[in-house]
């Protein structure tokens, strides 16, 4: 897939690492937040979404933005995962699409 039709954004929320793929043809009004699964500690915090989805180009020719975090830190930490896909939320609504319809967030484990 390529990446004309949407601009990537990444940072840093809470010392958690995230990214952002603003579509750029079309205002966005939706959102897909993936969420990764456990990962030990020790791998490097990292917080990559294009390799995730195949509906990619329909879904941002749409209007969705597509966000992950890597969270703060790797191990069992669904409390402080809960806390960086919110903050991450935010972070859109704020920025990015003050008003959407929908948001979703996806994950996988194991």
């Amino acid at each position: 897939m390529t990446t004309t039709n949407v601009k990537l954004y990444n940072g840093h929320i809470n010392n958690a690492t995230y990214q952002i793929g603003v579509p750029t043809q079309i205002i966005p009004e939706n959102v897909i937040i993936y969420c990764h699964g456990y990962r030990p500690e020790g791998i490097a915090l990292q917080a990559t979404f294009f390799d995730r989805f195949e509906l990619h180009p329909t879904l941002i020719e749409r209007g969705w933005i597509f966000a992950a975090t890597s969270y703060r830190r790797e191990g069992y930490i669904l409390q402080d995962a809960v806390e960086d896909v919110l903050d991450l939320r935010q972070h859109i609504i704020k920025n990015y699409c003050p008003n959407p319809k929908n948001i979703i967030a996806y994950g996988t484990s194991g």
